[in-house]
């Protein structure tokens, strides 16, 4: 895998799809490996030159882990206050991908009385 790393170009389009592979390796990888241990493996395949994709993949992993954490606490929140969220809320919520927007409407959520005290006035569209 290093030999074929090393020998890829290093173009946009290239980097685009080995940042993409780091992702799915750390992503998949089992419950009981130790992610640590996957990215050091992935900074060795990746070498020098592709160092930066690999850590890019990681922090592009941890900022979708946030959103997602996110976005259950918000609609924790809304369940334990009886709201439930309709299908527009729901795919509103899924879609959005901005870790500011996420935070206005979980700091709403703690006050509001419907989905459109959390969403207010199309912000984070």
């Amino acid at each position: 895998m290093r030999a074929v790393t090393g020998a890829l170009a290093r173009d946009e389009p290239t980097r685009t799809l080995l940042a993409q592979l780091y992702l799915y390796l750390l992503r998949a990888a089992q419950p009981d490996v130790e992610l640590e241990h996957v990215r050091t493996i992935l900074l060795q395949v990746a070498g020098p030159q592709g160092q930066e994709d690999v850590v890019n993949a990681a922090e592009q992993l941890i900022q979708q882990g946030l959103q997602q954490g996110l976005r259950n606490a918000i609609v924790t929140i809304l369940s334990v206050r009886g709201i439930t969220l309709s299908t527009l809320g729901q795919g509103r919520l899924a879609s959005c991908a901005n870790a500011d927007t996420l935070n206005g409407w979980l700091a709403r959520a703690g006050t509001a009385s419907s989905e459109i005290d959390v969403f207010g006035d199309g912000e984070g569209r």
